[in-house]
């Protein structure tokens, strides 16, 4: 999983976002140490 800083993050969002799509999930880190995950949401499709 590829980890972003949070400045990284706001200066390529779109790549990081293409990223998600292709890989599951992308990590960004902050300054504080905190690190949140961004993935992908699951669409749910037709039953029938």
């Amino acid at each position: 999983m590829r980890v972003y800083t949070y400045t990284e993050a706001r200066q390529s969002f779109a790549a990081l976002l293409e990223q998600a799509r292709r890989e599951g999930a992308v990590r960004i880190r902050r300054r504080d140490g905190q690190t949140f995950v961004v993935t992908p949401e699951q669409t749910a499709g037709s039953p029938l």
